[in-house]
């Protein structure tokens, strides 16, 4: 990559000692293959704990009541920034919140004591179709 047109500023930020700072998170199995955990920019700091939106966010879909499912963080003066999950139901029955908590636990196989779930009936989208998570912070922060 050359660099980000008309934006030196970031073209500096993301090429440092000859290196392409993409700010992907990934590991390497003992095998050689590459997970990616998520991006750098979007990663929650929980209580002190890294947790990646994709993680929560995956074993949210394959939840039978849940159709899409976005994580975000707010502010938090004691948590460092506090979980929120949005999802949107699968049919015309609302999915239980304490039960999806309930669902991400054993999913992730540890304790999300600090979980929120919130039901929405859609999903704030950006203009290339992806979920706006900005919006989804604004709104939280906001009200």
């Amino acid at each position: 990559m050359a660099g980000y047109w008309n934006r030196p500023d970031k073209t500096a930020d993301a090429l440092r000692g000859g290196w392409l700072h993409t700010g992907d998170v990934g590991i390497v199995d003992p095998e050689g293959f590459v997970f990616m955990r998520g991006r750098l920019s979007e990663r929650l700091t929980v209580a002190g704990e890294h947790w990646y939106p994709r993680d929560v966010e995956e074993v949210l879909m394959r939840h039978a009541t849940v159709r899409e499912a976005a994580l975000i963080g707010v502010p938090d003066p004691d948590l460092g920034q506090r979980p929120i999950a949005y999802v949107t139901p699968r049919g015309v029955h609302a999915p239980d919140t304490q039960s999806l908590v309930e669902f991400v636990t054993d999913g992730l196989g540890r304790p999300v004591p600090s979980l929120t779930v919130k039901v929405v009936d859609a999903m704030p989208m950006t203009p290339t179709g992806k979920i706006s998570k900005v919006q989804l912070l604004d709104q939280e922060t906001a009200g």
